[in-house]
């Protein structure tokens, strides 16, 4: 009988990180030598952006990845490969912090988290956790999904153009019962990631009803 394939991370030798502009084989985002299976994104569903943030469940590892992309006929977009991006080590380790997205349960939710450091060796032993974190996130505002598995706390550095998005959720997260309406109205009126927190909040303010109709006959 042929020999099972081996995935990198069953040899013996060292993994030997690549540069920034390495290309990655496409179904690899994170510059590691574990099972590709482990990866999983980092808290941000990364359907429809090239660039991408995703972490090795297994080793830790985070890598900033551009999705190459070939369209050989109309809508039909496939990755060949992915483009390692330069980061600072600040940049990268904050955004490090981040929770993952448990992708593995995305067909029941999309929207349950996994601990930034939570270790994983196997899929199975993976999928597992993945299946406790939606049974324990269930019916839970996505605001308090986020705050149950930790977020950083400290003000982001200088970040890329295109992960700045993770300030604007931090922002978003921070909102809470004591926000002012001002405050929560502002962030609501943006088309940022703030967004729909701020609508988390507003919903639950006794004065939603009136607040609502205010706004609606207001100038």
């Amino acid at each position: 009988m042929p020999e099972e394939p081996q995935h990198p991370s069953d040899t013996t030798e060292p993994y030997i990180e690549h540069p920034p502009g390495f290309i990655l084989p496409p179904e690899r985002e994170v510059d590691c030598g574990c099972d590709a299976r482990l990866q999983r994104p980092v808290t941000r569903d990364p359907t429809g952006w090239n660039n991408r943030i995703t972490a090795c469940m297994r080793c830790g590892t985070v890598s900033l990845t551009e999705s190459i992309v070939d369209e050989p006929r109309p809508h039909d977009v496939r990755c060949v490969g992915n483009r390692i991006e330069a980061v600072t080590a600040d940049a990268l380790a904050w955004l490090s912090a981040w929770p993952r997205l448990a992708w593995g349960v995305w067909q029941e939710d999309r929207q349950i988290y996994l601990p930034a450091s939570l270790r994983c060796a196997t899929i199975d032993e993976l999928q597992a956790r993945e299946r406790e974190c939606l049974t324990a996130q269930r019916n839970v505002p996505n605001a308090e999904r986020l705050r149950s598995v930790g977020i950083p706390h400290e003000p982001p550095p200088e970040l890329p153009e295109m992960m700045r998005t993770f300030a604007q959720t931090q922002l978003g997260v921070a909102l809470g019962p004591n926000t002012d309406l001002e405050t929560l109205l502002s962030h609501a009126s943006r088309t940022d990631w703030a967004m729909p927190f701020a609508y988390e909040q507003l919903k639950t303010r006794p004065d939603f009803t009136p607040v609502v109709v205010n706004l609606l006959t207001s100038p």
